[in-house]
């Protein structure tokens, strides 16, 4: 029921592409076992919620399969101008994506997942499922000069429970407590994004970037906790991509 993609069937990569000359958002579904590229649309400037002006829409795309619905997750700058975590559904990897609207969720006119971050950017976010069928989502919280990590339950693919939400890793923090500040090499640009869950013998290993992509010092790191939503701490020294 559960399928990440780049995981199964063939192997599949997405990245953002430019706009149309009708400001279409538009990425790009590789397959590179084929040699295979398609480019798919996701909305239109007239009628969805985000700030399509430029000639480069800038999104985050993480894709999974939940009981044979496509859903790419992605960030994009709304018409106010910050940055919003949401998601369109499709029946196949290649589309073509819709916004999601029900009764409970409006995609078409507004992001879909929006916490109480309303002046700050997020982005970055990533699915979790549980042994136990439980889902979580993580992303990235641009606030203050920096950027930290949250998670909050899920009750479906596009349903957050907001009352779970919580804040798992600052920069330069040693744990979810965020009392100690020992790890001042975190501090260099004070960010940690994109992060990506793992689960291995019991415990919740939750990866993510630390500082600027433009910097030397900009690795991919992890924290630990035995609870999916913390707390979670750093071991020390903890570059393990360098």
């Amino acid at each position: 029921k559960y399928k990440i993609m780049g995981f199964f069937e063939d192997t599949y990569g997405i990245n953002p592409a430019k706009a149309d000359e009708m400001k279409k958002a538009m990425f790009q579904l590789n397959q590179p076992k084929n040699n295979n590229i398609w480019c798919i649309f996701v909305c239109t400037q007239d009628k969805y919620w985000q700030n399509i002006l430029t000639d480069r829409i800038e999104m985050l795309f993480n894709m999974y399969c939940f009981d044979g619905v496509y859903y790419l997750y992605y960030s994009a700058l709304d018409k106010d101008g910050y940055r919003r975590n949401s998601v369109v559904q499709a029946s196949s990897p290649l589309g073509p994506y819709e916004p999601i609207v029900n009764d409970t969720v409006d995609g078409l006119h507004n992001p879909v997942f929006v916490d109480g971050n309303k002046k700050s950017h997020v982005l970055d976010s990533t699915i979790f499922v549980d042994d136990d069928g439980q889902m979580y989502m993580y992303y990235s919280v641009a606030s203050g000069g920096g950027q930290h990590l949250v998670g909050v339950k899920m009750d479906n693919p596009y349903t957050a429970d907001w009352s779970t939400y919580v804040d798992l890793v600052r920069p330069g923090c040693t744990d979810s407590n965020f009392t100690n500040t020992s790890l001042r090499w975190e501090l260099y640009h004070k960010i940690c994004e994109a992060p990506y869950m793992i689960k291995s013998n019991g415990k919740y290993y939750l990866t993510y970037s630390a500082n600027g992509c433009w910097d030397k010092y900009y690795n991919v790191c992890y924290a630990v906790s035995d609870s999916p939503l913390g707390n979670f701490v750093k071991p020390f020294f903890h570059w393990f991509l360098l």
